[in-house]
Parts: structure tokens; sequence; C-alpha cells
């Protein structure tokens, strides 16, 4: 997944943030092709 509007490296910092973060982009802005893990989503 690539996103031009965020500072990732920054973000992997706390990995909570980074993981929710990255779910609500898969989400909102389509997955390309990875697929969302079921567990991590429903954790989160």
């Amino acid at each position: 997944m690539y996103n031009w509007s965020t500072d990732t490296t920054k973000l992997k910092k706390d990995k909570k943030a980074y993981t929710i973060w990255r779910l609500e982009q898969m989400v909102n802005f389509g997955l390309g092709k990875e697929k969302i893990n079921a567990k991590e989503l429903k954790e989160n």
C-alpha cells in the first residue's frame, strides 16, 4: 500500500496507531493486492 499524504516512518513508532491508520486506509481507499487480516480488523 502506498500513501503519499502521511509520514509512515513517524507513525510506525506507535504500533497501535499505525495498525488503525493502515486498516482505515485499506478500507477507505482500496486494498490493492493486499488482504485485510480478519483477526486484526475485529480487534481494532
